[in-house]
């Protein structure tokens, strides 16, 4: 056990706390009976000495007692500062006593979002029912120091011991606790006192209670009873939380090979909680709006699973199962979101939970490999510097992105020890079986983070202590670059900088420990997972590169992987036997690491050879794969017609799109689409249709137009079609369509709505971002015309980004000239100060920059004289109106544009 911050030769082993709690009121009294018993020696063995937390708190009596003495008056001494009370019989008493506490503490009103709940506070609302405002609350919220404001306690995480509660309070209130009610008795003067059954030991953070005006919804799940809270009148939208709490109990208590160790289980709705959530053991409190939600709002619903889950799996570990120092908040936290994110996965609520860390996987990766003041720390470095004192709060102990490197950190854990099985895994249960025994083994016990990882360590090959400490202490993440030598792969891992290289870098660069996860195929063809760790710079693994499918299998380890070229093709080989998160994995490798000279060339080849693999017959549709590809195929063809020839890859892109449109076919089912259609679909087949632009293409997006504007009853275009159908439609558009068009970018036509999810922003918004596709030069000087016009409209700059893809150069000398010839009245109306319409024009202006200067004036030799000569003579001749700042923005955004542009005009023979 950690060593407590009081230094006492008796310990409580058991508080029994009786309050009296008035709403109209103030301040209530308690009083607290605390069974103590020595435990060592100590300064004061001469005479009875013990050190609680209290703040706040004003204490009435104090007396101790035990079977063979008198009770004994205490006499008792405060330390305001360090919020404890000393208490002192100044004579030797016997190794168990009881210590009896009378006492006063104060309520805290809550009347804002801005006032802080910490220990006991009160407030009213309105209810759903008569909009009566006088239904009050009375709640405790004790983590992380606020149970000394309760009553006299050790309020420190590494003690846990039982609490018996009872409260005298309003009749008309419910009241609920950590154990479950015991005896009510009810006085004539409408007061009431509740019992409640005593908690196994309980660390003082997560004990508490409710009384108030609820309403409740109650089933049974796992042989308890199960309450969800509610404001008054809103029973109703608690029925979705009850439902998914009895639904996830079970499984998680399978999961964790242990009974809910508790008699009921409560989730109770509050008008305000400064956490938002608070994990009570089995009184789990949350923000009402966050908890009482109907069950048709889909992404709110989304929101409550998680954080359920996450709340249920404290339940166990954060409660049962407590770690001793609030440095590893990060952890706890860490470890009940995968969780409770895993137990969502298996009861089929949360589908997609191995592809979504990858998505989060990615998030990180893009922030965690810059130098200087982009550096994120370590878990280590940022969290040991928290101060875990009296004023902190959880706000201030949650370091973020701990939090989120420490689910990274779980879920890699969780897939060394699953692959022990040599084989790819749907589920996680030789993890969740270690999870089980580090709960056997100290259930109601506090523990460090270290012994945690011990009991998973045997349950596992890889040294797992190793692993942790490597990624607690080590920042950023590796890259390994993967090579072939005869029959064998050659693997050296360096700390991956942006665009830099780590040994040319006064940077640490220590190996991770990496866990390679290689996935290949046996002698009879079958599929394997090499569950190897790599903790030194470089290793060799015997395996002919025929084999391979690839490295760190379903993405599941925190780093990038880089294959040389003699490797591609054999690989690309062997996509077929890759999973859906394999390939994304893959797709985000090539991807992100291209624009930085250390990478680009490679990554140009593997991303080509892998696009080249998805128009092949032995493909398996994946649109999950198709739309992340897809996605990053227009970014590559958007990059490459701005800052390169562009020619050979413009030809190459034509015949693979043909290749695809083939490949998905049923392109007029797309006039059929149905309400109920799949999303990525619809995402992939508008990234083809917008890539290929071929008359097929064109008259298909015609079509859907023209029946948007005069639809039957049933037709439905989705939302993830609109851009292709718009951009499509204005390339060729006569002018009725160009009008109709143009319509709905002044006002949304009301009846399309009927036939699409599109919201109106969003019709408005693909819309004007189609207005300059149009080829007619009539049609173009009609929408450069609309723009000029309507130049202090929000996002009008969008009407420009048909020229971004408009590969000839008359396009683009046309839009600069236009740009030209306008720009110096707007830069100078933009500075009127105090003008709302200066301001827009200003933002619009910076917007327009980025367009025009930033993409469409690059690569040709004409086209950057005229820019450079046009940014000269503007920062000359013009007050000063941000185009200095703008364009610094954009030659340092243009940086990795540009390489990726100067490696495709060294491969492009070869590529395309």
């Amino acid at each position: 056990m950690r060593p407590l911050t009081l230094e006492n030769a008796y310990l409580p082993t058991r508080y029994a706390v009786d309050a009296k709690v008035d709403y109209a009121k103030p301040n209530f009294s308690g009083q607290l009976v605390a069974e103590v018993e020595k435990t060592g020696s100590g300064d004061h063995d001469e005479e009875f000495r013990l050190v609680l937390h209290a703040h706040k708190l004003v204490i009435m009596s104090a007396q101790v007692s035990c079977e063979s003495h008198p009770a004994k008056k205490a006499q008792v001494a405060y330390d305001r500062q360090a919020q404890t009370v000393t208490l002192t019989v100044p004579e030797k008493l016997p190794n168990k006593v009881s210590v009896h506490i009378s006492y006063m503490g104060q309520i805290n009103t809550i009347k804002t979002f801005k006032d802080t709940t910490q220990g006991l506070f009160k407030t009213n609302y309105s209810d759903a029912l008569e909009g009566r405002s006088d239904n009050f609350i009375i709640a405790t919220h004790m983590q992380p120091h606020g149970a000394r404001l309760v009553f006299p306690t050790i309020d420190e995480l590494s003690l846990k011991v039982p609490i018996k509660l009872s409260i005298e309070t309003r009749a008309d209130f419910s009241v609920a606790s950590v154990g479950i009610l015991e005896k009510r008795e009810e006085s004539e003067d409408g007061w009431a006192k509740f019992h409640f059954k005593e908690t196994p030991p309980i660390a003082t953070s997560v004990f508490g209670f409710v009384a108030g005006h609820f309403d409740h919804v109650e089933a049974h799940a796992s042989g308890i009873p199960v309450r969800v809270y509610a404001l008054k009148g809103e029973a109703e939208n608690a029925k979705a939380s009850l439902s998914l709490i009895t639904k996830l109990l079970p499984t998680l208590e399978d999961l964790f090979g242990c009974k809910f160790p508790l008699d009921k289980l409560d989730f109770v709705a509050l008008p305000f909680l400064s956490d938002g959530a608070m994990e009570n053991w089995g009184l789990v409190t949350v923000i009402s709006s966050q908890l009482l939600i109907m069950d048709s709002d889909e992404q709110s619903l989304q929101n409550l699973h998680q954080l359920l889950a996450h709340e249920l799996v404290h339940q166990w570990i954060g409660n049962l199962v407590t770690f001793e120092d609030w440095r590893d908040l990060w952890f706890n936290e860490a470890f009940a979101t995968w969780f409770g994110n895993y137990a969502l996965h298996l009861v089929g609520l949360y589908p997609n939970f191995k592809l979504n860390m990858i998505l989060d996987y990615e998030k990180m990766i893009d922030r965690d490999c810059f130098l200087g003041s982009g550096t994120i720390p370590s878990i280590y470095e940022g969290t040991a510097s928290l101060s875990t004192g009296l004023e902190c709060s959880t706000s201030t102990l949650f370091d973020r992105d701990a939090y989120e490197k420490g689910i990274i950190l779980l879920n890699m854990a969780a897939n060394l020890v699953q692959q022990d099985t040599l084989k790819a895994s749907p589920t996680y249960d030789r993890f969740s079986s270690a999870v089980s025994n580090v709960i056997s083994a100290f259930k109601f016990k506090s523990i460090k983070a270290f012994e945690f990882w011990n009991v998973i360590n045997d349950h596992a090959s890889a040294d797992m202590n190793a692993f942790y400490h490597s990624w607690v202490r080590q920042s950023a993440y590796p890259i390994l670059q993967v090579s072939r030598t005869e029959d064998k792969l050659s693997i050296v891992q360096n700390r991956f900088i942006f665009n830099a290289d780590p040994n040319l870098q006064d940077v640490e660069n220590t190996p991770y420990q990496v866990p390679l996860s290689i996935k290949v195929l046996d002698d009879n063809g079958d599929l394997k997972i090499l569950n190897l760790v790599l903790s030194d710079r470089r290793t060799e693994v015997s395996l002919p590169s025929s084999r391979l499918v690839l490295f760190n299998s379903n993405g599941s380890g925190y780093y990038r992987v880089s294959y040389e070229d003699s490797l591609i093709g054999e690989i690309c080989g062997n996509v077929k036997y890759m999973s859906t998160e394999d390939q994304i994995s893959f797709i985000f490798d090539s991807r992100k690491l291209l624009g930085q000279d250390l990478y680009t060339e490679h990554s140009l080849k593997t991303l080509i050879a892998y696009l080249g693999v998805l128009s092949h017959p032995e493909w398996t549709l994946d649109y999950e794969v198709l739309t992340m590809a897809m996605n990053y195929l227009e970014t590559l063809n958007a990059i490459l017609l701005q800052f390169s020839d562009y020619t050979k890859f413009q030809g190459w892109l034509a015949t693979y799109t043909a290749s695809l449109w083939n490949k998905l076919g049923n392109w007029d089912e797309l006039l059929n689409v149905k309400p109920s259609y799949s999303p990525n679909e619809m995402l992939s087949r508008n990234s083809i249709l917008l890539l290929s632009k071929s008359p097929d293409s064109t008259s298909l997006c015609r079509r859907i137009f023209r029946s948007l504007m005069n639809p039957k009853p049933g037709f439905f275009v989705p939302k993830e079609l609109l851009s292709a159908v718009f951009n499509l439609t204005m390339a060729v558009a006569n002018q009725k369509e160009y009008k109709q068009i143009l319509s709905m970018v002044k006002n949304s036509n009301s009846s399309i709505l009927a036939h699409t999810n599109a919201s109106v922003a969003e019709l408005q918004t693909v819309a004007v971002s189609s207005l300059s596709f149009c080829e007619s030069e009539e049609l173009l000087a009609k929408s450069l015309n609309f723009t000029m016009t309507n130049i202090d409209s929000k996002l009008i700059e969008l009407s420009l980004l048909g020229f971004q893809f408009k590969p000839a150069k008359h396009h683009r000398l046309k839009i600069f000239e236009w740009y030209n010839l306008h720009y110096d009245q707007w830069a100078k109306k933009s500075l009127r100060k105090g003008s709302d319409w200066a301001k827009q024009l200003g933002s619009t202006l910076k917007n327009m920059d980025r367009i025009i200067l930033g993409d469409i004036m690059q690569y040709d030799d004409e086209l950057i004289s005229k820019r450079k000569r046009f940014v000269e003579e503007k920062l000359a001749k013009l007050p000063e109106h941000g185009l200095k700042e703008i364009v610094e923005q954009i030659e340092a955004q243009n940086e990795e544009k540009k390489i990726i542009g100067k490696y495709y005009d060294r491969l492009d023979e070869q590529l395309f």
